[in-house]
């Protein structure tokens, strides 16, 4: 498949090629321009495939485990530990870098600094909290927790700090699977305490081409799941869902009986966001396909299911990559051979016609045109009274629907929430969690209000004849719903108990000495010592005979005195206090969400507006390029001679011969395109 796909990437980039040279030639910049895009994403070869869920489903095992990194490349551990996109893309050698946040100022292409392999954890992940600047209470209340023996309190600082936050990591593997231009893309959890993590992975939606969703099967599919899933299905870019999306079910490793709870997840799925019918879902354990690559045995990889993943996944990425890359560019290519020829062709009849009837009809229909695109682009057009009244409507039933499903976020705070300890020890968490919660149904809000406004734009230009493409609209900017008041961390009720060691008394040795206790002669310890040659008992007997007492040394070791730490837990009298700190704190968040509603909504309304008028009026700026060399043509025509008419014709004839053949180029070549993309299937 690669090396006819190859082929018709060649004919494809020549084709597209020649016709922005044409393009330019007949003053069609814009036209140019649009196909100008398309030619040079297919040049690029680069298809996005976005790994992404929420935190703690083992994304990052996932992708070490598919692209066979041992020890693992990406960083891994039992709390959320991806802090920052990482891009793993094809490369003859193993590299590593650091995406600078500016571009080069003088290409504008990004600028990549060299990195250690090791040195990826410190850019792309979260430090571990044993290894931060912590406090000495923090080692004290882990020392609390196992009831350490404590000698002596003792402060962690971190020496080496991790660098200021990067961009991204960008990895490059020879890994031949890549080669076809596939850059997987591992992205921080959403739904965390760290809200930055989720705008991260929501931001990177609209320039994803494939999503593969990663959830699992040790937890339940959560609201914020499903929202982020119906997110994902809807984004622009992956909008034909047939083959941009993949559902993975990670860690089945951790239930033998997991089919009940997969067909329940697909059923909520499927209820939920609508996207599943074609949609494979498919469980695997990323930590028993490790395993297997680890020890060779193959009953780890029957049991992570990774050949049944892989075999999917591959083959969706190569049929995408052929509708995304090769499909855009002759998609764009046909529809510029058809912008280019329309003012050519028209003309050709209009010299053609000896009655002069079909000019002045062509002259006629191309004036009310011009008048009919002059109107729609003044400032007073009909057009944008409709769109500015039907996006009023859309306003009213997003604040409705955030609304809604905001008021169910704040049931569940302030009936279950604000009772967990785990929130009421810190409050912070409850902070981020809420706004995780509520941002997440803000992005939501954000897509769907997308597609309808869209659909709009889309009656609109059907209304007033202008041909439109998929609109590129404005997004809702991660906003921080909740900022409860600072509290402090409640600590854990530490108390010492003092104990002592046991006594030992340990044998050290010996000495001789005479009954009254003085030190015997050297001869009498020598024949003592000598006796010892033939058995402890003749030893024994010549002691007693000389009048000898053979005495043990014993030391005594222990009786030291030293700590337990017991940990009492929390203050029940604290919690209930700040049980209704937090009754009262939330409360009176949600009272002010309701403003923030109203001032996000408007905002974003107002964005979409404007999105909205600007793809209509670059669409009546084309066509009124396109109309421009139309009518100048048609006035010259009406004042040629006979003989003038026969020569521009021929000019016609040689101006209209390679755009004719282009596009019969570009519609054998959509032919070809669908025929690859069925075979792949």
């Amino acid at each position: 498949m690669t090396p006819r796909f190859d082929d018709l990437r060649e004919e494809a980039l020549l084709l597209g090629e020649e016709i922005v040279e044409q393009a330019r030639l007949l003053a069609a910049p814009l036209a140019a321009e649009a196909l100008n895009q398309a030619v040079r994403r297919l040049a690029e070869g680069r298809l996005r495939v976005l790994f992404c869920g929420e935190y703690k489903r083992g994304k990052s095992t996932l992708l070490n485990a598919l692209l066979k990194q041992i020890p693992p490349l990406l960083p891994v551990s039992v709390i959320p530990k991806t802090k920052q996109m990482t891009e793993i893309e094809y490369g003859p050698v193993q590299e590593c870098f650091v995406v600078e946040e500016d571009p080069d100022p003088t290409t504008g292409e990004r600028r990549l600094r060299r990195i250690d392999r090791e040195d990826i954890e410190r850019y792309a992940a979260e430090a571990d909290p044993d290894t931060d600047a912590a406090t000495s209470s923090t080692s004290a209340r882990t020392t609390a927790r196992t009831t350490a023996r404590t000698t002596a309190s003792t402060s962690t600082t971190a020496t080496n700090p991790p660098p200021p936050d990067s961009r991204r990591v960008l990895i490059r593997l020879p890994d031949e699977r890549l080669r076809p231009g596939f850059v997987l893309i591992d992205t921080p959890g959403v739904g965390g305490r760290n809200r930055a993590h989720s705008r991260i992975a929501t931001a990177e939606l609209a320039t994803a081409d494939a999503i593969v969703f990663v959830a699992s099967l040790k937890d339940p599919l959560n609201e914020p799941e499903l929202e982020f899933l119906a997110r994902a299905g809807a984004s622009l870019v992956a909008k034909d869902t047939g083959d941009a999306l993949l559902m993975l079910f990670n860690m089945i490793d951790l239930d033998a009986d997991h089919a009940a709870e997969l067909a329940r997840a697909r059923s909520l799925a499927q209820e939920r966001t609508g996207l599943f019918d074609d949609i494979p879902v498919i469980p695997v354990s990323a930590r028993d396909h490790l395993t297997y690559l680890e020890t060779g045995d193959d009953a780890y990889l029957a049991a992570g299911r990774f050949p049944e993943l892989e075999a999917v996944l591959w083959d969706r990425l190569l049929r995408r990559r052929i509708r995304v890359l090769l499909g855009e560019a002759v998609f764009v290519a046909e529809r510029t051979v058809g912008v280019l020829l329309e003012p050519l062709v028209t003309e050709d009849r209009a010299l053609r016609d000896d009655t002069g009837r079909e000019l002045k009809r062509l002259a006629a229909e191309c004036e009310e045109k011009r008048a009919r695109l002059e109107a729609l682009g003044s400032e007073g057009a009909a057009w944008r009274e409709e769109v500015r009244d039907r996006l009023a409507e859309l306003r009213e039933r997003m604040v409705e629907r955030c609304t809604r499903l905001f008021g169910e976020i704040w049931r569940r705070a302030l009936e279950d929430m604000v009772d967990q300890q785990y929130y009421q020890i810190d409050p912070s968490r409850l902070t981020s969690q809420l706004n995780s919660e509520l941002g997440l149904v803000l992005s939501g809000v954000d897509d769907w209000a997308g597609r309808k406004a869209t659909a709009i734009q889309r009656d609109c230009a059907k209304k007033w004849q202008l041909s439109m493409q998929a609109p590129e609209l404005g997004r809702l900017t991660g906003i921080s719903v909740v900022d409860l008041p600072r509290f402090s961390v409640l600590e854990e009720r530490i108390r010492y108990e003092t104990h002592r060691t046991k006594v030992k008394r340990i044998r050290t040795g010996e000495h001789y000495e005479t009954t009254t206790g003085a030190k015997p002669g050297l001869i009498r310890r020598a024949l003592v010592k000598g006796a010892g040659l033939f058995g402890e008992s003749a030893r024994a007997s010549a002691a007693k005979a000389t009048g000898v007492r053979i005495v043990q040394d014993y030391e005594e070791i222990g009786g030291e005195k030293y700590k337990v730490a017991v940990n009492d837990g929390y203050s029940a009298t604290e919690l209930a206090e700040r049980r209704a700190q937090l009754q009262e704190a939330v409360s009176k968040a949600r009272a002010r969400s309701a403003q923030l509603i109203e001032e996000s909504v408007t905002e974003h309304v107002n964005v979409l507006a404007a999105a909205v008028a600007l793809e209509m009026e670059q669409e009546i700026a084309l066509e009124t390029e396109t109309l421009g060399r139309v009518l100048p043509e048609l006035e010259a025509a009406a004042v040629r001679t006979r003989e003038s008419a026969q020569a521009r014709l021929a000019e016609l004839e040689a101006l209209t011969r390679p755009l004719r053949a282009h596009r019969h180029r570009a519609e054998q070549l959509a032919r070809e395109v669908d025929e690859l993309t069925k075979a792949a299937s």
